[in-house]
């Protein structure tokens, strides 16, 4: 390992509170107030039961940290002369250590839920037809997951890093433009029923879906690549 990806690690690995840390101080505060919730709904003996949405709390923590981490991270690299190929194979690197110890994390708490049968009712890291199968395979949901997730935000800040805040208002404004667009002509011409109907006959299963989420993780962080090598330190 030369002294530049060393470098990069090693400026990872100090940071353990926000990569580490912080996420699940997030994800355990919405686990409380849920809790609180289901008592509160069952403590006079119901049965009533529910899946929250919490999980998405550490999911769009990591696609922040992502973009962010370029702010962070690039001129401070490039300041100490490490080049952006040992910048980006770090990050890279940095990347994956996270995705897989958060989504080993991840995966105890929901076997602990699922040994338990949820909390007062709540199934907070359950998730019905994903975490259902063995272990290994809860652990490639939530580890392709947070790993899209980050390089999602990855590309972001390398698109911001590349061509400034005009490349990001380009990409976030234009896709809401033509997203708006799509979803009125949709409506008016009666294609929603249609779409799902051809969307559910496609019976992509989970396996697939795991595969899609590393193909696109793949697709953005070789995006990321190609506007980090032609972008230079800014304030």
């Amino acid at each position: 390992m030369n002294r530049g990806l060393k470098s990069i690690l090693t400026m990872y690995r100090r940071d353990k509170f926000n990569w580490l840390l912080l996420p699940w101080l997030i994800l355990l505060s919405s686990f409380t107030v849920n809790l609180v919730v289901a008592f509160s709904m069952n403590r006079g003996g119901g049965e009533e039961s529910f899946t929250t949405g919490g999980l998405l709390s550490i999911i769009i923590y990591m696609f922040i940290v992502g973009m962010i981490s370029v702010y962070w991270t690039f001129n401070f690299a490039l300041s100490l002369c490490i080049s952006r190929r040992d910048y980006f194979t770090g990050s890279g690197i940095a990347f994956l250590a996270m995705s897989a110890f958060h989504g080993a994390l991840l995966t105890v708490a929901t076997s602990i839920e699922q040994a338990i049968g949820g909390w007062f009712g709540m199934h907070f890291f359950v998730i019905p037809y994903t975490t259902d199968g063995p272990f290994w395979q809860t652990f490639a949901v939530y580890f392709t997951v947070l790993l899209f997730a980050g390089y999602g935000g990855f590309v972001s800040g390398s698109l911001s890093r590349r061509y400034g805040k005009r490349g990001n208002f380009l990409l976030y404004g234009g896709t809401f433009i033509l997203g708006g667009a799509f979803t009125t002509i949709a409506s008016l011409r009666g294609w929603w029923v249609p779409i799902f109907d051809w969307i559910s006959g496609l019976q992509i299963s989970l396996q697939g879906v795991c595969l899609l989420l590393l193909a696109l993780a793949v697709l953005f962080a070789t995006l990321s690549w190609l506007m980090l090598r032609r972008s230079s330190a800014r304030a």
